[in-house]
């Protein structure tokens, strides 16, 4: 069974007790492999045909705006509260039948008005809201034990929706080989890039995403630590092209 239809036929348990749906989604996928699509300037280096033969087989969560690009592919999608797309009046993403799963997160209960109000959605996460020199962020105390879902609901501030709510999915539903796409740090330029601003998209954004100063060369850092903490736990994470600036013990392909 694909894991969106399976996630979906398990919303009324998800309603009506959040802890005993994550209990019956752990380690279901631990057989499969999944692919991760983040929004960093990888994505254009490959066409969409190489990057959806690829995912053949595997599963994938997608973040924010690589649902315009993949939305067939995706089994989650994971969006918060910055660079929402905005299309006439709705901001936010709009879903067909067969959508995907959703996991949406935000410092503001249920996004505070930053989406619309028609906004579909199977999960919020409110996320902490921490001052930029706060110790506690993730990627400070590197607990990252504490907030697996087996252990918490609760969720940290990574700061970064990869580490809030993305990896944890990944760890909780079982998956040892993961790939990941656009997870990259990297920019166009000067500036940290997104794919969709290289050129081959005009995306208009809500809340665009505040990246304090030094942001990025601590989350560069606190990488080195994840490696080790994902290898300690089985987990083999592996990262698509070049261009990612994270640490250079995940190992690099292509595709």
């Amino acid at each position: 069974m694909k894991l969106r239809q399976a996630l979906l036929e398990k919303r009324c348990v998800l309603k009506s007790n959040p802890g005993k749906f994550f209990d019956s989604i752990l380690n279901i996928r631990n057989n499969r492999e999944l692919v991760i699509m983040a929004t960093g300037p990888t994505i254009n280096d490959y066409t969409n045909d190489q990057i959806s033969n690829f995912c053949k087989e595997k599963d994938v969560f997608g973040i924010k705006q690589t649902f315009f690009d993949f939305e067939n592919l995706l089994d989650i999608h994971f969006f918060n509260c910055s660079n929402l797309p905005i299309n006439n009046s709705f901001y936010g993403y709009e879903y067909k039948n067969n959508r995907p799963f959703v996991v949406c997160s935000s410092n503001f209960i249920n996004g505070a008005g930053r989406w619309s109000k028609k906004q579909e959605k199977d999960i919020f996460f409110k996320i902490p809201t921490l001052e930029h020199n706060s110790e506690e962020f993730l990627f400070t105390k590197r607990n990252l034990a504490n907030f697996k879902f087996e252990n918490s609901l609760s969720r940290p501030c990574g700061p970064g929706i990869f580490f809030e709510t993305v990896l944890y999915f990944a760890i909780h539903l079982g998956y040892k080989k993961i790939y990941t796409i656009g997870w990259d740090y990297s920019g166009m330029g000067k500036d940290y890039g997104h794919y969709y601003n290289n050129g081959k998209k005009a995306v208009n954004v809500r809340v665009p995403g505040d990246i304090f100063s030094g942001e990025i060369k601590k989350v560069i850092e606190f990488s080195d630590f994840l490696h080790d903490w994902l290898s300690s736990i089985g987990i083999e994470l592996e990262i698509i092209g070049n261009k990612s600036l994270v640490s250079k013990k995940f190992k690099r392909i292509d595709i």
